[in-house]
């Protein structure tokens, strides 16, 4: 017979089997993700120029930081005993998440089209 814990708590996606302890702790992560080109990553054979025409191979967009401090966790429930490691642990994991469903979400289709407009509105400035 399962207990109410373990009722309420069956296996979390992406959590893997929580053991019932009677420990229980609940962490709200915030922060912040920045998905972009890396522009160090161009090279000669990224930029082909003619007549009055550029054209350039971007890099794919990538997550170039993720931004979590201290202050972005808050404690909102927290049952028995947690030793500093398995809290950091969870807040590492929590981390791992923002980035996978940032991705999920699209946010790196998001930046390459991003990439592009800011490239072509700035090179379109050179010019005018």
């Amino acid at each position: 017979m399962k207990s109410p814990i373990e009722i309420l708590l069956p296996d979390l996606p992406g959590f893997g089997n929580l053991p019932v302890t009677g420990k229980r702790l609940v962490i709200i992560g915030r922060g912040k993700l920045i998905a972009g080109a890396d522009l160090k990553k161009l090279n000669a054979q990224s930029i082909f120029a003619e007549g009055d025409s550029i054209s350039l191979i971007l890099p794919a967009a990538e997550i170039l930081d993720v931004i979590m401090n201290p202050s972005d966790f808050e404690t909102f429930s927290e049952t028995g005993e947690w030793a500093s490691e398995a809290v950091t642990a969870v807040k590492i994991k929590a981390r791992t998440k923002m980035i996978e469903r940032s991705v999920q979400q699209g946010i790196l289709i998001k930046a390459n089209a991003r990439n592009i407009v800011l490239l072509e509105n700035f090179f379109t400035g050179f010019w005018f």
